[in-house]
């Protein structure tokens, strides 16, 4: 496993699941309720691919992506899937992650502008006080561009961070250094084409965080 925790996300398959797990990823990421994207996962399959990376790899965490499903929809596939994080990547509110029960939830918060730092401001001040343990922060759904770094300078408190977005082998150690999150999410950064992984890239992304 690296000492730098890696969220390797948007797993559609065994084979860049156990690619993934056995280069050293901390976290694989299964994205549950979005038909519509390239990454988008069956429950079923994901229910598979789970049980057999356990099986072998029982130290990687697992974490469930949804975006803006129903309380019951989730507390279904969490059940099912043995799920270690629950990722809440749409409008979720404060309200909405008390109501939830998980092992571990992060609540994704998407920043484009100076006005979506008010929103993470909220998230964080919350957190003691809530069920969510992290936020991550990411620049769209799916966009695969980086934060703006002057928005990410913004932020002063990196510690119950997850930075996501635009991650690749050639930015993040600079991301780290600069910034210090709690984990790094990485997906099309590590792709060779949308929901397909490029191993090459996994292992430079590792050997880069194993330098730091």
């Amino acid at each position: 496993m690296l000492l730098y925790p890696l969220k390797i996300c948007g797993i559609t398959n065994e084979a860049d699941a156990f690619s993934a797990a056995q280069a050293g990823a901390s976290y694989l990421g299964y994205i549950l309720n979005a038909p519509t994207s390239p990454r988008y996962i069956r429950v079923n399959t994901a229910a598979a691919i789970i049980k057999r990376v356990r099986q072998i790899y029982p130290a990687v965490k697992h974490v469930g992506v949804f975006v803006d499903a129903s309380s019951a929809v989730m507390d279904q596939v969490i059940s099912q899937l043995q799920l270690d994080v629950v990722q809440l990547h749409g409008q979720e509110s404060l309200q909405d992650i008390e109501q939830l029960i998980a092992p571990v939830i992060w609540k994704t918060v998407i920043v484009s502008t100076p006005d979506d730092l008010q929103q993470l401001h909220l998230f964080q001040r919350s957190l003691a006080r809530s069920a969510c343990s992290a936020i991550l922060l990411d620049s769209g759904q799916g966009s695969g561009q980086t934060i703006a770094s002057t928005l990410l300078d913004q932020v002063t408190d990196f510690s119950t961070i997850i930075l996501a977005g635009g991650i690749t082998p050639d930015n993040v150690t600079e991301l780290i250094q600069r910034y210090h999150p709690a984990i790094i999410d990485v997906n099309s950064g590590v792709e060779a084409v949308p929901g397909k992984k490029d191993i090459f890239k996994i292992k430079q992304l590792i050997q880069r965080l194993n330098r730091l």
